[in-house]
């Protein structure tokens, strides 16, 4: 606190040293014109006459003309300043004033009467300058602004004291009022970095809200106060309480207002969590995608309620247009409406992708009593199961956080669904993990094993490498020799991957294992398990289905109906025009032909050479 009273005083001195050192010239020529002997008007010595002492000096590339009309104003300015302040100094005795006015007025006779223009010009403006003005302001410029100011207001000088007492204020006052956003001790010293993380709640916590259900107090997020965050060295806590983390996500939203909020808050909070724990989506990834999943969900319920008013409104019942929402079944609606409009291409995808599969993976998973489509049966019996459309509710938690960890591959909407549709029907392990024994990257095992490699093999289509520019220092990427103009015609790009997960057919028999195994000849089940030994640089190589050719013939195929309009255009008017005189002047035959049908079929060829 100490240093901080310091650097308050320091800044304090600085901006009133600004201050008094802004006023010098003004405190200064303030003691000269009281050090002035006020004497009566005299007459003056002919060496006061003299204007090469004078700081205002007439322009160097000043004309006679320019000379004159600098005499005349100067002196004129004098004459109206005589007259304006005549009463004035009569009243109040200004005898400096008086003498002042004085020497202006002689100055300008002398350069009336002098033969030299530069010597008057130099007299006119030695006469406003010097003497009216006390050198504060020239007006040697025949055109605007005409005058140019010297001086500085007083409030001028105390601007940088007003502005330093003015943060020394903010400085002293804003830790006070701004407790939450403002910490004194923490512009001066912080402590040593370590992870944050909200301390779980204690069984006896008695702050929950009272629009909270009692069963939904204990999963309560904690507040925002210091001390309910602790420094912590320690793993990562357990899925347990990341879903509690989740639930007071859901209970700070509005819709823990409608009814059964708390059976959806432990679901939908504890669907997320089983997906990030058993697929190993990154922490704050899935933080995000659950805060995004309830700001759509919150809109959709809006749609929803706005769709059930729209009758009551347009029949003219008004003032019941409350009771024509049922708030009972709002969350299940806006749900169901969610899924069906955000998952509408991934279930359309997975349709085709089902219908070119065998037959007998289909009868298996008939047999087997699941769903053709997978419900991601790792996650059973971990968590409690939504009220309703339990099914609609995972499908969107896993499409969202495959969205939220995929980075660039989302230029790519398919690879996003085929690596959903994977999630959906990843089979239980019986308790292992879903991928090997490897070291996990600290970024998580689902963006380290799955969407890194992808994103490898993609960087490695187009760059050699990654360097860090030595003036910005940012990344840069490095295109590979001979790529820095164009592309080559076979190089593939995000299109042309896509394109490969659109086609089922070409997607079966391109995508293959390191050791040369199928990808789609495993069990569905079994598939995500062997994403990470998948071989993505052979997978991915040679799937353009077209050359990219850069050609000038480009600019000619996209234009080329224009230019024949043109040209068609053009020769049907000359034909038009030149139509009374078709006849030669030597007597020959003319090329195009000597009559207007001949002339026009001649046009009509130019359509079969556009052709060709």
């Amino acid at each position: 606190m100490a240093l901080f009273l310091k650097l308050v005083i320091g800044i304090f001195l600085v901006c009133a040293e600004l201050a008094l050192s802004a006023d010098a010239p003004g405190r200064l020529r303030k003691v000269a014109r009281v050090t002035t002997p006020r004497a009566q008007p005299q007459v003056l010595s002919d060496s006061l006459f003299s204007a090469t002492n004078s700081t205002c000096q007439p322009l160097a590339d000043a004309t006679e003309d320019d000379l004159g009309e600098l005499l005349r104003t100067n002196c004129k300015r004098v004459q109206q300043a005589a007259a304006d302040f005549q009463l004035m100094a009569s009243r109040h005795s200004l005898v400096s004033w008086e003498a002042r006015v004085a020497r202006g007025v002689q100055k300008c006779h002398v350069a009336l009467a002098s033969a030299s223009s530069l010597e008057a010009a130099g007299l006119a403006l030695s006469a406003w300058s010097d003497e009216l003005m006390l050198g504060q302001e020239c007006c040697n410029i025949v055109s605007p602004p005409f005058c140019v100011s010297s001086d500085v207001s007083r409030f001028t000088r105390l601007v940088p004291l007003i502005l330093g007492v003015a943060a020394v204020f903010l400085a002293v006052v804003s830790p006070s009022l701004c407790k939450r956003s403002v910490s004194a001790p923490s512009l001066l010293r912080t402590e040593e970095t370590r992870a944050l993380r909200p301390v779980a709640p204690s069984a006896d916590s008695s702050s929950a809200p009272p629009s909270r259900p009692p069963q939904a107090a204990a999963h309560a997020s904690p507040g925002h106060s210091r001390e309910s965050y602790r420094t912590v060295v320690d793993p990562p806590v357990a899925g347990a309480e990341f879903a509690h983390e989740l639930e007071g996500i859901f209970w700070n939203s509005s819709l823990r207002a409608l009814p059964d909020a708390s059976g959806w808050a432990v679901s939908a909070s504890g669907v997320f969590a089983a997906l990030q724990q058993s697929f190993g989506f990154q922490r704050p990834s899935a933080k995000n995608q659950f805060e995004h999943l309830l700001s759509l969900w919150r809109s959709q319920c809006a749609v929803v309620a706005d769709r059930a008013s729209e009758p009551m409104a347009s029949s003219g019942s008004a003032g019941s247009n409350d009771s024509a929402v049922n708030e009972q079944m709002l969350l299940k609606s806006g749900l169901d409406d969610l899924h069906r409009e955000l998952l509408a291409g991934f279930k359309q995808y997975r349709s085709q992708v089902r219908d070119h599969e065998q037959m007998r993976d289909q009868v298996e998973d008939v047999a087997a009593g699941r769903p053709s489509h997978g419900s991601v049966s790792c996650l059973e019996g971990r968590w409690p199961a939504p009220p309703e459309l339990g099914e609609q509710m995972v499908e969107l938690a896993a499409f969202l956080l495959v969205w939220g960890e995929a980075g660039n591959a989302r230029f790519m909407p398919e690879l996003i669904c085929f690596l959903t549709d994977l999630v959906l029907t990843a089979e239980d392990s019986g308790g292992r993990s879903l991928y090997s024994n490897a070291p996990l990257a600290r970024s998580g095992a689902f963006l380290a094993r799955i969407i890194r490699p992808i994103y490898r093999t993609i960087f490695d289509e187009t760059y050699e490498k990654v360097v860090v520019d030595k003036k910005t220092g940012k990344d840069t990427k490095v295109l590979h020799r001979g790529f820095d103009k164009f592309l080559p015609a076979d190089c593939a790009n995000y299109d042309d991957w896509n394109e490969l997960f659109c086609d089922p057919s070409r997607l079966v028999d391109k995508l293959v294992l390191c050791d040369g195994t199928r990808l789609f000849a495993l069990p569905r089940g079994a598939r995500f398990s062997a994403l990470e030994r998948m071989d993505w640089g052979a997978s991915l190589h040679r799937v353009k289905t077209h050359r990219e050719v850069h050609s000038l013939w480009g600019l000619f195929a996209a234009t080329h109906r224009i230019v024949f309009l043109h040209e068609l255009l053009y020769l049907t008017t000359l034909v038009a025009v030149s139509s009374d005189s078709l006849e030669s002047a030597q007597g020959g035959i003319l090329l195009a032909g000597g009559s207007l049908p001949v002339c026009l079929a001649a046009v009509g060829l130019l359509v079969p050479f556009h052709v060709l």
